[in-house]
């Protein structure tokens, strides 16, 4: 393992990290309905809800973790 590699691992790892303390500090009373509880409210099927959620929560990380890479450059 060269240096650019180590040092690519060491930029994922800080990134990993900070993302998990960021989700970590949501407020218990801000995490919202379970996908059953939001359905049943909806009349959406809870595999749709889940799908978008998945595709959502996808995109959301790469966004966040493309801010933490642009706050470390400043």
């Amino acid at each position: 393992m060269g240096t650019d590699d180590s040092s690519q691992i060491a930029k994922q790892m800080a990134t990993d990290a900070k993302l998990k303390n960021m989700l970590l500090k949501i407020p218990e009373d801000h995490r919202g309905f379970t996908q059953s509880e939001l359905a049943e409210k909806t009349g959406i099927p809870r595999r749709t809800l889940r799908r978008i959620e998945t595709e959502a929560i996808g995109k959301l990380t790469e966004y966040i973790q493309q801010f933490i890479k642009d706050e470390g450059t400043d």
